[in-house]
């Protein structure tokens, strides 16, 4: 989805982390966000962007 040139914008959040006691959806979450952040960075160096 991040791929797409019309993409902007792109948010993630942690609904409830008090029923998170392991971390799991922060480790999750950190995993799509880094894949996320290095497909717009490619994205943008590919279009000569950045």
């Amino acid at each position: 989805m991040v791929k797409d040139p019309r993409v902007c914008c792109w948010e993630i959040c942690e609904i409830n982390p008090l029923l998170d006691t392991l971390n799991t959806i922060v480790e999750n979450s950190l995993g799509i966000f880094e894949s996320v952040v290095e497909a717009i960075a490619n994205r943008l160096e590919v279009t000569g962007k950045i």
